[in-house]
């Protein structure tokens, strides 16, 4: 078998829209906060005084603004250095996490298991391996059919491993 190496990074439209968005986001609500003078009630359940109200919204502008720097954080990391997920004759290398510079060998024989997990539309290949795992996302990859190949290759070379 031949190395397989699938570009592995964040894509760099969804870190700006993440950015733009959030950044709007703290902007109105940043605004609300300074100039709020009323109450607030939330789903006929919670009510703030007017104090409280503008509390509420400098805490969720603090949050946006975390977001942005998220959203920003995101954009490096899909514009700097590439890195990779890497199917060679022995091992799984991969980013340890979504944002790490450090990778992870793990040989194919230390695998236990592969299994997708899809939470609300987003898949993960989750490969356990030594009592420990790790998380390989659809959405750093390229597209779903690269996914999709990783996943299918990682399987063939895991069940020929396990024989």
């Amino acid at each position: 078998m031949e190395t397989a190496k699938y570009p592995y990074k964040p894509k760099p439209i969804v870190a700006i829209a993440v950015t733009l968005f959030f950044a709007g986001c703290a902007a109105i609500i940043g605004k609300q906060a300074l100039n709020n003078d009323r109450g607030l009630i939330l789903n006929r359940i919670i009510e703030f005084s007017p104090s409280g109200a503008t509390t509420f919204y400098w805490l969720l502008t603090i949050l946006s603004v975390l977001a942005v720097v998220v959203g920003m954080f995101m954009l490096i990391k899909s514009l700097s250095a590439p890195r990779f997920v890497l199917l060679t004759q022995e091992s799984l290398v991969s980013p340890k996490a979504g944002f790490s510079k450090n990778s992870i060998t793990i040989p194919y024989d230390t695998i236990n298991s592969l299994t997708i997990q899809e939470v609300q539309k987003q898949k993960f290949l989750m490969v356990h391996y030594s009592g420990k795992k790790i998380s390989i996302p659809q959405s750093l990859l390229p597209n779903k059919e690269t996914f999709d190949e990783l996943c299918r290759k990682l399987a063939k070379n895991f069940e020929s491993k396990k024989s």
